[in-house]
């Protein structure tokens, strides 16, 4: 613990490695190391309202699991790479997934940028259409799908 806080005087950009280290040492891997990544498991435990939204760090790129996982469940899945002008192209997406069940991979958000963006679309695609009954057949997809 000592040598932490001497680390943390000396380079603070060691901290995080460090304090890893240390409970890796002292509690077990169990508790420093991430769980293995596991899209199935994932979109098992989820529902059909609820979207899987990846916080991804630099160099991370889920789309060839999640086109896998699409292909296992013989599921179309279509992918929309964020940027300047793609919003309708992306609600387009959504609405058509909404209606034939296939899958929207919606790429490169900027949380910072797309917030206001991000609530109403989401907003408007999850709840409103949702709640007149676009998504009856959902249910009964995703069911016989797992």
């Amino acid at each position: 613990m000592q040598r932490i806080c001497i680390i943390r005087a000396l380079r603070l950009d060691r901290v995080l490695f460090c304090a890893s280290r240390f409970v890796r040492l002292n509690l077990g891997p169990q508790f420093a190391d991430p769980p293995p990544f596991d899209l199935r498991a994932i979109f098992q435990s989820s529902n059909h309202r609820t979207p899987l939204i990846f916080v991804l760090s630099p160099g991370v790129d889920p789309t060839a699991q999640v086109k896998s996982l699409a292909n296992d469940l013989s599921t179309n899945v279509d992918i929309c790479a964020l940027g300047q002008g793609q919003a309708p192209v992306a609600m387009s997406l959504m609405n058509l997934g909404l209606r034939s069940g296939s899958w929207v991979f919606l790429a490169n958000w900027c949380v910072d940028l797309c917030y206001s963006y991000l609530k109403f679309a989401l907003n408007f695609v999850i709840v409103t259409l949702c709640s007149v009954g676009c998504l009856s057949w959902k249910n009964e997809s995703l069911s016989t799908a797992r």
